[in-house]
């Protein structure tokens, strides 16, 4: 079944139409926060209004009357004494921003009798000759009492409700009566996302937690890992677990070592060659010879050609 979302801040543009023919509409609150629900009732109540039609609010939540706080009146005078006392329903009516409102009034300890009364199908009657509204706020269990079948229902929850809860059990049982359920007034068009899930509040399977949880290698860490699985059963299970497998810290890589490095020859530039070796040497052999000969002949004055010059051109 597909409900229509009847969002507050959309209710001037959507009520008017959506009421359009309708003499006796039921406001039932589907939430705990009455003070909530009063308030929307308010705002359908002067949406309503605003197509020129004659809109009446009636506060038939008897057990705990709380529309006449919302617009901070202290009325002496509702409904229960109209229909208990014949009080006149145009002295219990208080006209505020163009919707005539009557409150509970006085306690009562027949509020079957009141629901059951035959009169409600004479107001209903009433109201549709008239082509006036008539709004009736009051619970699922009331509307289900009623004497009178309404042409529509609206349903006021600032999040929708479950059609499985009690409250939703007995908006059912009034759809099968043939009231046809107009929308569900609500804070929003839908209903407000839930918050992404962190990542370690989400337990990984079984298998999982133990393929990542590493098994202890002493013996004497058995117990330790003994009380720290049943703390963290105690404190949220596999969530809890899986937050301190995450957080475990990784082992440590063993370090790199790095090939050592051979040092190549250089190109191009090659030892000097053996046969330059013998000549070097034949050339300090010279040398060794000349000066041998030079102190056996004599002073150094001597001008002949020199055999230290003459080794070095000859080589």
């Amino acid at each position: 079944m597909t409900v229509r979302p009847l969002p507050r801040s959309r209710l001037d543009a959507l009520v008017p139409s959506l009421v359009t023919g309708q003499a006796l509409v039921a406001l039932v609150p589907a939430t705990g926060d009455l003070t909530w629900a009063a308030g929307a009732a308010w705002d359908v109540a002067r949406a309503a209004a605003l197509s020129n039609r004659r809109i009446a609010l009636v506060d038939l939540w008897l057990e705990h009357p709380t529309l006449h706080e919302t617009v901070g009146l202290t009325p002496t005078e509702g409904i229960v004494d109209a229909f208990e006392y014949d009080v006149s329903l145009t002295k219990a009516a208080h006209e505020i921003d163009r919707v005539f409102f009557i409150a509970a009034g006085t306690v009562t300890a027949h509020a079957g009798d009141l629901f059951a009364n035959p009169r409600w199908k004479k107001l209903h009657g009433g109201f549709r000759v008239e082509d006036a509204l008539l709004l009736l706020y009051l619970s699922a269990g009331a509307l289900a009492r009623l004497s009178t079948v309404p042409d529509g229902l609206i349903v006021l929850s600032p999040d929708g409700y479950e059609p499985e809860s009690s409250i939703g059990q007995g908006i059912t049982a009034v759809m099968e009566r043939g009231v046809p359920l107009l929308g569900v007034v609500r804070d929003r068009w839908t209903p407000a996302a839930a918050p992404a899930p962190d990542p370690r509040s989400v337990a990984p399977p079984p298998g999982r937690i133990s393929a990542s949880v590493r098994r202890p290698s002493h013996p004497l860490a058995r117990p330790v890992v003994v009380a720290v699985t049943l703390a963290a059963g105690a404190a949220g299970g596999w969530a809890l677990l899986a937050r301190g497998a995450e957080q475990r810290r990784a082992p440590v890589p063993a370090p790199i070592r790095a090939a050592p490095v051979r040092a190549r020859p250089v190109a191009g530039r090659a030892g000097p060659s053996p046969r330059r070796f013998a000549r070097l040497d034949r050339a300090a052999r010279r040398v060794r010879e000349t000066r041998q000969g030079a102190r056996s002949r004599g002073p150094p004055g001597d001008r002949r050609r020199h055999p230290v010059r003459h080794a070095g051109r000859a080589g």
